[in-house]
C-alpha cells in the first residue's frame, strides 16, 4: 500500500484506490494535453476525473498497479497534492488575453511557479498573480498575493464602519 505523497498518490476513502493529480503550471492547458488526459483516463478506465480548485486534472480511483504506467503516460510532473509545500500558483490571463490587463502576469506566473512549485515550508500554500485590478481579488485570497506593477496591501480589510476584520 502507497502512502499519501508517495508516487504523487492519494489514497481514497475506500483505502484500496488512489487519486494522482498531475502538474500544470499555472493551470494552462493545450488541446493536446486535455486529448493526452483523456486518453489515459479511457485507456485506464478511470472512474472520475476532476478539475480541482487548483487547477489540476485529479484522476480518481485509480488502482495502486497503475499509478506507474499512468504517470508514464501523462508525461506530467507531480502536482504536490499533499504535504507542507507550495502546492500551486493561479494567475489571471494578463496582457496576453485579457483587455483589462495591464501586466503580463502569465509570465510572471511560469516564474513564480518554476520557482516555488512543491517548496517546503511550514504550511500548505498557494500563490496567485494578478496583471489587473479586475482579477486581483482572486489573488488576494492566496497565501502569497503578487500584483504585477503595484503594492499589495498588507493590512487587513476594513468594514463598512471602520474596524479591521480579524
Amino acid at each position: 500500500m502507497l502512502k499519501d505523497g508517495e508516487k504523487g498518490v492519494i489514497l481514497q476513502r475506500d483505502k484500496e484506490s488512489y487519486a494522482i493529480a498531475p502538474h500544470l503550471t499555472c493551470g494552462i492547458v493545450t488541446p493536446e494535453i486535455l486529448e493526452r488526459y483523456a486518453a489515459v483516463a479511457r485507456k485506464y478506465e478511470v472512474p472520475c476525473m476532476k478539475l480541482t480548485s487548483a487547477c489540476r486534472f485529479a484522476f480518481l480511483g485509480i488502482k495502486e498497479e497503475q499509478v506507474d504506467s499512468i504517470w508514464e503516460e501523462l508525461e506530467a510532473g507531480l502536482g504536490h497534492a499533499v504535504g507542507l509545500c507550495v502546492r500551486s500558483v493561479k494567475v489571471c490571463p494578463g496582457t496576453q488575453f485579457c483587455r483589462l490587463a495591464k501586466q503580463d502576469s502569465m509570465a510572471m506566473g511560469m516564474k513564480l511557479d518554476e520557482t516555488y512549485h512543491g517548496m517546503k515550508g511550514p504550511a500548505k500554500r498557494k500563490r496567485a498573480g494578478s496583471g489587473s485590478a479586475g482579477a486581483f481579488p482572486g489573488a488576494v485570497r492566496r497565501d502569497r498575493p503578487s500584483r504585477v506593477g503595484r503594492r499589495v496591501r498588507t493590512e487587513p480589510p476594513r468594514c463598512a464602519v471602520g474596524r479591521r476584520f480579524k
